[in-house]
């Protein structure tokens, strides 16, 4: 662990998109319950209209053979046409229902992918070292701001050293690049470090 940065704000807004979460999740429950009611309503229409339905068609046949006034005819026929529409109605309040329930589920998936990246967020609070090495130009303190994808720390990385030289160029025509070179610094002159020429730029 190098440093760590303030995790207050970020805690506070994932506190703050967990309680939406778990008024979403209240909702969607309110939701069910209106899609029941409202199936229960449209299952009632639905045998009050096959009801009027049946006595229309049982008073047609009694009309026509005179045993039946022309006004209860009329009557069991607006009737039928009554308990259409209300089965109508509750067909388009069920659907309504459903559609409300889908929103509320897709607002739902919305703050779950909000929290992920909070989350995700919080975890990188913790600078961690991303290999072994050495500290240098460490000019972070305590209460400095951190400024996303401006470096704070530098780290030496101890096993992978990159060396940058000046040769002339008639020492630069024997070393091509992928070849071997060995590699030893003034401090510790018998000590070789094995390398490879990676590339050769002018100037």
């Amino acid at each position: 662990l190098l440093a760590t940065i303030d995790p207050t704000p970020l805690q506070l807004s994932l506190n703050e998109k967990q309680a939406k979460r778990t008024e979403a999740e209240a909702q969607l429950a309110v939701d069910r319950d209106f899609i029941a009611a409202a199936r229960a309503k449209r299952d009632d229409a639905a045998a009050k209209e096959h009801l009027a339905s049946d006595n229309l068609a049982r008073a047609k046949p009694i009309t026509a053979e005179g045993f039946l006034s022309r006004q209860a005819l009329d009557t069991a026929t607006a009737k039928e046409q009554e308990a259409k529409a209300e089965l109508a109605d509750a067909e388009t309040a069920v659907a309504t229902a459903q559609q409300t329930l889908t929103l509320h589920q897709a607002t739902v998936a919305s703050i779950d992918a909000e929290i992920a990246y909070l989350q995700w967020q919080l975890e990188q609070t913790r600078l961690l070292a991303p290999a072994d090495g050495t500290i240098t130009q460490l000019m972070l303190r305590v209460g400095d701001q951190a400024v996303e994808n401006k470096p704070l720390i530098g780290l030496v990385d101890a096993h992978a050293w990159r060396i940058y030289a000046n040769y002339k160029e008639t020492v630069i025509r024997h070393m091509p690049v992928g070849h071997t070179a060995w590699v030893w610094l003034d401090a510790y002159p018998w000590r070789f470090h094995r390398a490879v020429i990676q590339g050769i730029a002018r100037g």
